[in-house]
C-alpha cells in the first residue's frame, strides 16, 4: 500500500492542535454568530477570530458532490453544523479542506485556489480574491502545510515553496527549488522540510532560503515526510528506517524498522507512538516506533478484510484502517487484533477512496462523493450522516467588502472583531384609534469604524544572545537566535573592533554562531552582531570579551575502549572489562602561563569532577550520560573562580548494550526488538553446524539459511558494539521445517518398460526424513513394486514407479512428500506425458522379415517397407476389425503389422488397446 501521491486534501500531517479545553466543550451550535463566538471561547482559552490558531473542536469534512463542509464535533463525534460554500465561490469544484495547527482552509481543487475558512463565523474571511494554490502546476501536486503557526504552499511540481501570512495569505516569503518535490512536512520556528525528486538529501527551507540539508546517501525521492505529535520524522523506504528530526532540522533519532516492502508513515494522533504502514508482498502489516526509546511495537498484518482502501491512522491505543467496499476497521495497536469493523458506504460513489482526517484526538474517515463518515476514539468508531437533514444548512457568503491587499513588505494588520450583542424587537401591539399616540426616536446607527493603515515595514529587531561568549585564550564564539523581522530575508553583519568578519550575505543559509579567531590572551575586544533586511540594519548587540592566557588548550574528549582502560588504570586490559558506561575520557593540556590552580571538568549539564588538576596522559574519566551526545567543558579556576574554558568536540558516552527482549519466529525469521546502544547483532543456536549468526545490523535473521538440518533449537540473540557483547536474550525454540523436495529428474521407462513406467528422482533433505509418492490424477493409481510412503535415500533418492489406470496418452502428476513426525508435510510435483500401450514380438514372415501395411487406405495395401523378426514393439492401437495393429519401434511409429505376427509380451493385452487409431 504505498502512500503514491498525496491528494490536494492532504494539508500535510497535522500537528496535534491546542487541545485546551477541547473535550470539555459543548458543541458548537446553529443559533447564529453569537452563539458560535462563545463555543469557541469555551473550547479554547481566549480564543478570536483572528487567532492564529484555531479552535480544536473537530474536523470539518467535504463533500464534493454537496459542495459543503460539514463539522464533526471531537468531543461529541456527532455532526453539529454544515456550511456551502458554492455562493461564496461560484463555479468551485473538488472541494477539499486543509486544516492544522495555523488554522482551516477551503481547497479548491477546480480552480486550484485557497480560501480562509472562518471557524467561529461559518464563513469565508474576507479577501479581494482566491489566493492561488499554485500558480504554475496542476493542483494535483499542491500541497498546504501547516506547523507553528506558519502556513506553506509548495507546489511539487516545479519545486516552488510560498510561505503566506495565516490569515490573508499574502505571500511573505518565495522559494525556487528548481525541481519537483516529492514530500514535505512542517517542522518547528518555521521551518519546513522537503524531499525533492533529485538529490540525495532532504533540504531545511525557513523565511525562504535553504538553511540546512540532511544528506540520505541515496535519492531523498524514497524519503516521506510527516509532522507527528509535534515531532518531523522521515521514513526512508531506500533503508527501511526512520528519522526522528529535531527543531533544527538534524536527526535526533534513528531507527531501523523490519519490512520487506516499502513504508509509509501514518498520521498520528496522541500517544508517544509513530505507525509505519509496510506495503508488504504477502499484505499490508503495520510497524509502530516509540518515539522516546525507539523500540519497536509490531509488526501486525492488516487483516484481508480490510484490504487497500487508503492510509490508516492512529489514535490513543487503537489504529484505524480504511477498508474495501467503504468500510473501517479498529485494530488494537498492543495486540494487532481486529476490534471493530463499520460501514460508511451509504451512497457513497463506487471507484472513489476513503480519506482520514487525524485531528483533535480523534480519526475521521468519511468518502469525499458519499454522505457517511466515521468518527473514531480509542474506543472505536462511530458513524456519522455528514448530510443529516436535522442539522440545517447555511449558506457562506462572499466578503461584503474587500479589505486592501497585503503584500509581501507589509506588516499584517489585525482583524480583531467583537460580536455586537443581538436584541430582539417587541411584536407590535394592536393599534388603539382612540388613544393617544407617542413618537419614540429610534437609536442612532452605530459609527463606522476605521482601521488606521498598517505600520511601514522596519528593520529586524535586536539579536538575542543564547548565552554569554565562550571564551579560550586566542578565541571568542558567539551564539545568537533568529532576529524577528517581518520582512525576509534576514541576514547578519559582526564585526571586531570594528573590522567586520565575513559572514553569508542575503540568499545564503545564515548561521547562528560565529567564533572569531587570532585573539590576543588578557588583551579586550569589542564584539558586535546586528541583523539586517531589506529595509535596513537593526541595532547593535555589543559584548566586551577577553580572551585568557589562563584557558586550558588542546581540549578533546573521548569514548574509545582503549582511552576508558588507560583512563580506569588497567592500560592494556581487554576493552570488554570495561564498559565505559555512564562516563568519558577528557584530555587537556595546561596553559601556558601555568598560573592555574585546578579545573572544574563537565559533560553535558551532569555533575562533573571539580578541583583536579592536569590529567597525564592517561586523561580524566567524567561522568556522562549513556548514549545521549555531549560537549565537555575544561574550566581553569584561579582564585576560587573560573576565569575561563575551553570545550570539546561531542562525544557519545555508551556501554555495553543491554539484555535484549526474547526474539519471536516469524516463519522461517528470528525477529527481535532494537536494542539502544547496539552496534550489530549475532544470533546464537543450539545447532551444531551454526552456533552463531552474524547479522549486522539487521534486527531479524533468516535461520532456515543458517540452520540446514531440520529440527527444534534453542535461540537467543546478543547485541554487541565496540564495548563488548550483552548479555544473551532468554532462548526460545525454533522449529526448523523440512526443506521442500526439489526433483532433479521425471521421465517415462525405458522403451522395453511396461506401460505407465516412470522414473523420478530428487534432492534429498540432510534430515533424511521418510518420502512418499502419489499422483493427484483421478482415476490412476501408482504402482511402486511395494509400499508407496517409506523411501528413503541419500542425498539424491531415484525409484521408478508405475502408473496404474491409464487409458490414452495423458500427462500425469506425481507428487513427491517429504514426511517425519513433529513436522509439517512438504511436497514437490513433476509432471510425465505417459501413454497406452501393450509389448508384443513380430514373428518370422516370408523370408525372415514381416511385412509392413499402410493402413490409410482402404483396405490396408503393403508397402515396401519391413520389420524384422524378433523386434520388439509397442503396439499403441488395432484397427477396428481387428486384423493390423499400429506398431511404434525405439525409433518411432513406422507402420501397421498383421496382427497374426504378433506375439504378446510381458505388460498389457493388444485385445484391450483402443479400436479407434489416429490417422
Amino acid at each position: 500500500m504505498d502512500d503514491g501521491p498525496e491528494p490536494v486534501t492532504g494539508a500535510g500531517s497535522a500537528a496535534p492542535p491546542d487541545d485546551r479545553g477541547g473535550r470539555a466543550a459543548a458543541a458548537v451550535g446553529l443559533g447564529g454568530v453569537v452563539a458560535l463566538v462563545l463555543a469557541a471561547i469555551v473550547l479554547g482559552a481566549g480564543f478570536r477570530d483572528s487567532d492564529v490558531r484555531y479552535a480544536p473542536s473537530g474536523a470539518w469534512l467535504a463533500t464534493q458532490g454537496a459542495t459543503n463542509v460539514a463539522h464533526v464535533h471531537a468531543g461529541t463525534r456527532q455532526l453539529d453544523a454544515r456550511v456551502n460554500v458554492a455562493r461564496a465561490v461560484p463555479g468551485i469544484g473538488d472541494l477539499a479542506v486543509a486544516q492544522g495547527d495555523t488554522g482551516i482552509y477551503i481547497v479548491d481543487g477546480q480552480g486550484c485556489a485557497v480560501h480562509r475558512f472562518d471557524e467561529v463565523r461559518q464563513d469565508l474571511a474576507k479577501r479581494p480574491e482566491p489566493k492561488a494554490l499554485t500558480p504554475e502546476a496542476s493542483c494535483a501536486e499542491a500541497r498546504v502545510r501547516q506547523g507553528d503557526g506558519h502556513v506553506y504552499l509548495v507546489d511539487g511540481a516545479v519545486g516552488r515553496i510560498e510561505e503566506v501570512d495565516p490569515q490573508r495569505l499574502d505571500e511573505r516569503a518565495v522559494l525556487e527549488l528548481g525541481g519537483r518535490i516529492r514530500s514535505s512536512a512542517a517542522a518547528a520556528d518555521g521551518l519546513l522540510v522537503v524531499a525533492p525528486v533529485d538529490g540525495d538529501a532532504l533540504v531545511l527551507v525557513r523565511q525562504g532560503s535553504v538553511v540546512g540539508e540532511v544528506p540520505l546517501g541515496h535519492p531523498a525521492d524514497q524519503v516521506r515526510l510527516a509532522r507527528v505529535g509535534g515531532r518531523v520524522v522521515a521514513v526512508d523506504r531506500a533503508a527501511s528506517r526512520l528519522l526522528v528530526l529535531d527543531d533544527d532540522g538534524g536527526v535526533d533519532r534513528q531507527v531501523d524498522v523490519p519490512s520487506t516492502g516499502l513504508l509509509s508513515v501514518l498520521e498520528v494522533q496522541g500517544g508517544p507512538t509513530v505507525w509505519l504502514l509496510d506495503d508488504a508482498e504477502g499484505g499490508d502489516r503495520l510497524v509502530g516506533v516509540d518515539l522516546a526509546s525507539g523500540a519497536v511495537l509490531g509488526p501486525y498484518d492488516v487483516p484481508d478484510e480490510l484490504g487497500d482502501a487508503g492510509r490508516p491512522a492512529a489514535v490513543g491505543e487503537v489504529v484505524v484502517v480504511p477498508g474495501e467496499g467503504f468500510t473501517v476497521g479498529v485494530l488494537d495497536a498492543g495486540t494487532g487484533a481486529l476490534r471493530q469493523v463499520v460501514g460508511v458506504g451509504d451512497e457513497a460513489v463506487p471507484g472513489t477512496g476513503l480519506e482520514v482526517v487525524a485531528l483533535a484526538g480523534r480519526v475521521f474517515v468519511h468518502a469525499p462523493v458519499g454522505r457517511q463518515a466515521a468518527a473514531c476514539d480509542d474506543q472505536g468508531c462511530v458513524v456519522v450522516d455528514k448530510q443529516d437533514p436535522s442539522v440545517e444548512e447555511v449558506e457562506a457568503t462572499p466578503p461584503e467588502e474587500e479589505d486592501p491587499p497585503v503584500t509581501a513588505t507589509t506588516a499584517p494588520r489585525s482583524t480583531t472583531t467583537t460580536a455586537a450583542p443581538t436584541t430582539t424587537a417587541p411584536a407590535p401591539a394592536a393599534v388603539d384609534d382612540t388613544a393617544p399616540t407617542t413618537t419614540v426616536a429610534a437609536e442612532p446607527p452605530p459609527a463606522p469604524t476605521t482601521t488606521a493603515p498598517p505600520p511601514p515595514p522596519g528593520p529586524p529587531g535586536p539579536v538575542i544572545l543564547t548565552s554569554e561568549p565562550s571564551v579560550t585564550n586566542t578565541t571568542a564564539t558567539l551564539r545568537w537566535s533568529p532576529a524577528a523581522s517581518a520582512v525576509v530575508p534576514v541576514w547578519y553583519e559582526l564585526d571586531v573592533a570594528g573590522a567586520p568578519q565575513a559572514l553569508p550575505g542575503p540568499g545564503a543559509p545564515q548561521p547562528l554562531e560565529h567564533t572569531v579567531t587570532g585573539l590576543a590572551p588578557d588583551v579586550t575586544v569589542e564584539i558586535r552582531v546586528r541583523a539586517v533586511n531589506a529595509v535596513g540594519p537593526g541595532p547593535w548587540t555589543i559584548r566586551q570579551v577577553t580572551p585568557s592566557s589562563a584557558a586550558p588548550v588542546a581540549a578533546r574528549a573521548s569514548d574509545l575502549s582503549d582511552d576508558l582502560c588507560r583512563a580506569a588504570g588497567a592500560p592494556g586490559a581487554p576493552c570488554g572489562e570495561d564498559d565505559g558506561g555512564g562516563q568519558v575520557v577528557v584530555f587537556w593540556e595546561a596553559p601556558p602561563g601555568g598560573e592555574v590552580g585546578t579545573y572544574d571538568v563537565s559533560c553535558g549539564g551532569r555533575p562533573g569532577v571539580n578541583g583536579v588538576g592536569t590529567p597525564g596522559p592517561e586523561g580524566l574519566l567524567v561522568p556522562a550520560d549513556d548514549g545521549v551526545p555531549v560537549t565537555c567543558t575544561v574550566a581553569s579556576v584561579v582564585g576560587g573562580r573560573q576565569v575561563a574554558e575551553a570545550r570539546t568536540g561531542t562525544v557519545v558516552a555508551h556501554g555495553v548494550p543491554a539484555k535484549p527482549a526474547p526474539v519471536a519466529q516469524q516463519g522461517d525469521r528470528a525477529v527481535w526488538q532494537p536494542v539502544p546502544g547496539a552496534e550489530g547483532y549475532v544470533v546464537t543456536t543450539s545447532a551444531a553446524e551454526a552456533p552463531e549468526l552474524e547479522v549486522g545490523l539487521a534486527v531479524s535473521a533468516d535461520l532456515r539459511a543458517g540452520i540446514r538440518v531440520p529440527g527444534v533449537y534453542d535461540v537467543a540473540v546478543v547485541a554487541r558494539n565496540d564495548r563488548g557483547r550483552s548479555v544473551p536474550s532468554d532462548p526460545v525454540r525454533f522449529r526448523r521445517g523440512l526443506d521442500v523436495p526439489v526433483i532433479t529428474g521425471a521421465s517415462p521407462g525405458a522403451f522395453g518398460d511396461p506401460e505407465g513406467t516412470v522414473v523420478i528422482s530428487w534432492q534429498a533433505d540432510p534430515y533424511q526424513p521418510t518420502y512418499r509418492l502419489r499422483t493427484t490424477a483421478p482415476g490412476l493409481t501408482l504402482d511402486c513394486g511395494g509400499s508407496c510412503d517409506t523411501y528413503n535415500g541419500g542425498v539424491v533418492s531415484t525409484t521408478t514407479v508405475r502408473v496404474v489406470g491409464l487409458t490414452g496418452p495423458t500427462s500425469v502428476p506425481i507428487v513427491v512428500e517429504a514426511v517425519q513426525p513433529g513436522f509439517d508435510v512438504v511436497s514437490a510435483t513433476a509432471t510425465v506425458a505417459l501413454q497406452r500401450y501393450a509389448l508384443a514380438t513380430v514373428s518370422d514372415g516370408p523370408g525372415g522379415d514381416d511385412a509392413l501395411y499402410d493402413c490409410a487406405t482402404t483396405p490396408c495395401q503393403p508397402t515396401a517397407s519391413t520389420v524384422a523378426a524378433g523386434s520388439l514393439a509397442r503396439v499403441v492401437c488395432r484397427q477396428p476389425a481387428g486384423s493390423y495393429a499400429r506398431i511404434q519401434l525405439p525409433g518411432g511409429v513406422v507402420g501397421w503389422v498383421d496382427l497374426a505376427r504378433l506375439t504378446e509380451q510381458q505388460a498389457g493385452s493388444i485385445a484391450a488397446l483402443p479400436t479407434t487409431c489416429p490417422p
